[in-house]
């Protein structure tokens, strides 16, 4: 996929989520994203490759996010390793 086409699936993401529901490939659906959410972006280098994830994540009961405390610290250390390994290729 080229960056342009990248950006064109982002564009219908994020409208898709201003709107209040994102259409999934295939049968999977669609889901109603809630008013109140947390975005969580991570960047991971491995040897060869590179991956930039974007995650959303809300509560299922009240419509409101999920509590950042209910992130497991292997989560928050794997993202912090992450930056650390992006800022030592940096140097």
């Amino acid at each position: 996929m080229s960056r342009e086409e990248g950006a064109t699936v982002l564009r219908r993401l994020a409208d898709g989520v201003e709107n209040g529901s994102v259409e999934l490939g295939g049968d999977e659906g669609t889901v109603t994203i809630s008013e109140q959410f947390e975005v969580e972006v991570e960047y991971e280098e491995e040897e060869d490759e590179a991956e930039l994830e974007v995650e959303l994540e809300w509560s299922m009961d009240d419509g409101a996010p999920a509590s950042a405390e209910e992130e497991s610290d292997e989560d928050e250390n794997e993202v912090a390793e992450t930056s650390e390994t992006k800022a030592d290729d940096e140097e």
